[in-house]
């Protein structure tokens, strides 16, 4: 029997988030910060994915490589954070496909900003 056939409650379980956003033309710092600043809109409900590799792919100029990394940990996820100019690259188009294809929950930054601009204003 599960837990919650047994009437249990099931452990905490942190859920996951992974963020989406073009890298191609960035630097090392400049990925990070972005992934930080989309991080810090969901941190207290979600632990962040960790997608910056510093692996180096069979073939360095195959952006493929980091796209098949990026669907296995997108697999983890139980919500996914585009940034607003994720239509601009093709990796992150094949993730939004594949958040719809698999019911990936998903929240564009543009919608995080919203909200929390919302937020400030109602208790300023």
């Amino acid at each position: 029997m599960s837990r919650k056939e047994l009437g249990m409650s099931e452990p905490d379980k942190k859920r996951k988030v992974f963020i989406s956003l073009p890298m191609r033309g960035l630097t090392d710092d400049e990925i990070k910060e972005r992934i930080q600043s989309l991080y810090s809109h969901v941190s207290s409900k979600y632990e962040l994915i960790d997608t910056f590799w510093t692996e180096t792919p069979p073939n360095p100029d195959n952006m493929l490589w980091y796209l098949g990394k990026s669907i296995q940990a997108l697999g983890e996820a139980d919500l996914v954070v585009f940034a607003w100019d994720w239509r601009i690259a093709p990796g992150c188009q094949v993730e939004r496909s594949a958040c719809d294809a698999y019911g990936i929950p998903y929240v564009d930054e543009v919608e995080l900003l919203k909200a929390a601009s919302i937020r400030a204003t109602k208790f300023a």
